[in-house]
């Protein structure tokens, strides 16, 4: 199995101070797992520490992937909610971070760009701005933006908080799809979610991880 992530002696934190204590794992292409822990136990920042190496006080960890091979699926967004641009537009300028710098882009990539919109359930939002967008619509454009980056490593903060009934489970069978290429670590909290992903456990508690 390749190789996605390992952890040895790492400790997480902030300004010196450790929050939390990583326990000893390699993790793998084609595997799920999910933080399970009350709140402010330390699954968000289990997550955040994956893409801000600044949070590692200490330990080993070793990432096997680029950056732009992440999909960080935070439970508020990181970009404006008033971002002056389209669905389609914001996907676009997403792609400009893996293709050289070209004048336009291709047909295969437009067709790419509006096959995923399908997939995620935006279509009909192609044209729509982003500040129209629903709490979902926008956790549905977030996860349409990993699969047009071919994300390798999918870290989900509460990813289902924004949907209910068919769409959930419309979500998860896209991150089905995607498992066997990537490797998914998410934060749940609501056990019929955790039921449904049908992932390993990481349990955190008293400052610690344990598989």
């Amino acid at each position: 199995m390749i190789e996605i992530l390992r952890d040895h002696g790492t400790r997480l934190g902030y300004e010196g101070r450790t929050v939390l204590s990583v326990s000893d794992h390699i993790y793998c292409c084609g595997e799920r797992w999910v933080l399970m822990g009350a709140n402010g136990a330390g699954k968000s920042t289990f997550l955040r520490s994956l893409t801000e190496p600044e949070l590692v006080i200490n330990g080993e960890r070793k990432l096997s992937v680029q950056a732009h091979e992440i999909a960080y699926l935070p439970q508020a967004p990181r970009f404006s909610h008033q971002m002056p641009c389209s669905v389609e537009d914001f996907l676009v300028s997403s792609l400009s971070l893996i293709l050289p710098l070209t004048s336009s882009l291709s047909e295969n990539r437009i067709d790419e760009i509006s096959s995923v919109l399908q997939r995620t359930g935006l279509g009909a939002q192609r044209t729509k701005s982003i500040s129209a967008l629903s709490g979902g619509q926008v956790q549905r454009l977030l996860l349409a933006r990993a699969f047009l980056l071919k994300a390798k490593l999918f870290l989900l903060d509460e990813p289902f908080s924004a949907v209910q009934g068919n769409a959930k489970h419309e979500l998860i069978e896209l991150l089905d799809e995607a498992l066997p290429g990537s490797l998914q670590i998410m934060a749940l909290h609501e056990p019929s979610e955790i039921e449904a992903v049908r992932g390993s456990l990481i349990r955190i508690q008293d400052g610690k991880t344990g598989h």
